[in-house]
């Protein structure tokens, strides 16, 4: 899925890629019991699709089926009587496992938090399934089920006895691997199926160009892209550099939405002439959208002479690109790029050391 070096084959640096491709799919739940937490629910339950939510409830208001889920499950009375009944025992199964651990290890006082985290992948190309059902105890993961011995792996010692016990229940086990097995992927795979639109609509990212100053290292920022599937690095004459280059994790906006960065030095990469030119240009072809950007800046004379960064942003179906790079003179983005969307749109912005640069869609 990476273009080809096409046009770029006299940068010095080629491409920072941002990429997004959706083949495997997950239903996975997430449930925190908190007895005696002040000021919210004592037990939270939220159901995802691919990191969209679909389902969520406490034991105040009970189940909630988010909007864009509702006639899913208005045509299926059923699975949402199923929901709101594990969500009811689900609460009540973790407050006496807490209250047992709370005897167990001695603890008098203080708030304790059980969590869960459960579900299945399929993989639509090779039609993997996974299961998993997993807990964790104060932060601290606690206890996992083994689906194929079909028997609970304690990491800690405090879970043992927990362990023991739970592996004297065949039947509660053989249920799991049924739910997870079966029920859970049957399920999943309705779901990708209703909510192909929305699961499969990506969404652009803004990209900005930073640098503090003159001898601080160059971040390339992409904001607002969705899903949060995404793998950003730096590549020099087609091949992946690490040396320089600092990643930063994926991190979730207030919108939905996700953010993240990769810093390079300027100071580990080989110096290269570039012809000045600052233009951003969106071009158009049926199928997505493709823009560039190139600006001119001066790093300073001690650090590479930094002529030109370029950014690329593309879309289709499946996959989501941003490449940052620095280069010489304004090329093309690499050909077999996906293009396309609207009528071209040119734009200007000048840019130096310690200011950045921008790139939205329009």
């Amino acid at each position: 899925m990476i273009p080809g070096d096409g046009g770029y084959a006299s940068t010095v640096l080629s491409y920072m890629l941002l990429f997004l491709h959706l083949v495997s799919h997950s239903l996975t739940f997430f449930c925190t019991e908190s007895p005696g937490a002040q000021g919210i629910p004592e037990f939270v339950s939220v159901g995802l699709v691919d990191e969209v939510q679909i389902v969520d409830c406490n034991n105040i208001r009970g189940l909630e089926v988010h909007k864009d889920w509702i006639k899913f499950f208005k045509d299926d009375p059923q699975h949402v009587e199923w929901y709101a009944s594990q969500c009811l025992n689900n609460h009540h199964f973790f407050k006496a496992n807490i209250e047992s651990l709370r005897q167990r290890l001695n603890q008098t006082e203080g708030v304790h938090i059980m969590q869960r985290m459960c579900g299945c992948e399929w993989d639509d190309e090779t039609g993997e399934l996974n299961g998993f059902n997993q807990f964790g105890y104060d932060a601290e993961d606690f206890i996992a089920l083994d689906l194929q011995t079909l028997t609970w792996i304690a990491p800690k010692p405090q879970a043992l006895i927990t362990k023991l016990s739970w592996d004297t229940e065949k039947a509660r086990l053989e249920a799991n691997k049924y739910i997870l097995g079966h029920e859970c992927p049957k399920y999943l795979k309705k779901y990708v199926q209703y909510g192909k639109n929305l699961l499969e609509s990506a969404v652009l990212p803004s990209v900005s160009l930073l640098q503090k100053s003159p001898s601080s290292p160059i971040s390339c920022h992409a904001t607002g892209f969705y899903p949060h599937r995404a793998v950003m690095f730096w590549r020099k004459d087609g091949e992946e550099i690490h040396e320089g280059v600092d990643h930063g994790e994926i991190l979730p906006n207030n919108d939905g939405t996700f953010q993240m960065s990769v810093d390079l030095k300027l100071s580990s990469v080989t110096p290269g002439a570039g012809k000045e030119g600052p233009s951003v240009r969106r071009t158009s072809d049926p199928g997505g959208t493709m823009w560039f950007s190139s600006w001119s800046g001066n790093t300073g004379p001690a650090l590479y002479p930094l002529k030109e960064i370029r950014v690329c942003v593309g879309v289709c179906p499946t996959s989501l690109h941003v490449l940052c790079g620095l280069g010489e003179g304004i090329q093309p983005c690499p050909s077999g790029y996906p293009v396309g969307g609207p009528a071209g749109v040119w734009g200007v912005w000048p840019v130096v050391a310690g200011h950045s640069v921008s790139v939205q869609p329009q």
